[in-house]
């Protein structure tokens, strides 16, 4: 989800802004704004949404918005005018706010699922697997959108980020995986809430 969503942003927003929209540099780099506002409102909100609700939840939500978001893209691609720029903020402000629903937790979760020994070992790995990702949808946001249409490639990626969430929902929901994540989730929720609400330490006189 979060390789597909990026790789349109990132690959493809000169396309639309310079050559859909007929616009400039800096309207280019207010659209990358855009998208990295989204991206940090959430940031900022998730430590608190996520004493609440949890990693689960959150990710899978931002795995639907990260779909929605790509697949409203193909929408973005044929509409003109104002309400095409109008458009292009919002799903690219929907965009960052779906990404970061998943990166911003995940980090949390490698944390909390790692020890000392091998911690260094599993985020290599996703910092791997990640990338590992970009290189098939970076390709594609390029090459199917140079030689098919912005349309098409939109399409591509919102089905290939919507194979991806399912595969995601499916294996985060088995029961041996799902009990597990569950039990560290309140563990750690517990854990956060009683260091929020323990007394700070007052400073010398």
């Amino acid at each position: 989800m979060v390789a597909s969503a990026t790789a349109l942003v990132v690959v493809n927003t000169v396309i639309y802004v310079r050559d859909l929209f007929g616009g400039s540099n800096s309207a280019v780099a207010i659209a990358l704004g855009i998208y990295g506002a989204g991206s940090m409102a959430v940031a900022l909100c998730i430590p608190r949404v996520l004493l609440a609700i949890s990693d689960r939840r959150v990710m899978l939500l931002g795995a639907f918005v990260s779909v929605v978001g790509t697949a409203s893209a193909a929408v973005v691609s044929i509409t003109g005018g104002v309400w095409g720029w109008l458009a292009l903020g919002t799903v690219w402000f929907v965009l960052g706010a779906g990404t970061s629903m998943i990166s911003t937790p995940s980090a949390r979760i490698l944390r909390r699922e790692s020890t000392d020994l091998n911690r260094k070992s599993i985020y290599t790995a996703q910092f791997s697997l990640s990338h590992a990702a970009f290189l098939i949808t970076y390709p594609v946001a390029g090459w199917v959108g140079a030689h098919a249409s912005q349309f098409t490639a939109a399409v591509t990626l919102a089905v290939l980020a919507t194979l991806a969430a399912l595969s995601a929902a499916h294996m985060w929901s088995r029961p041996h995986v799902a009990a597990h994540f569950a039990s560290d989730e309140v563990t750690n929720a517990s854990a956060e809430t009683r260091a929020a609400h323990q007394p700070r330490p007052r400073g010398g006189t």
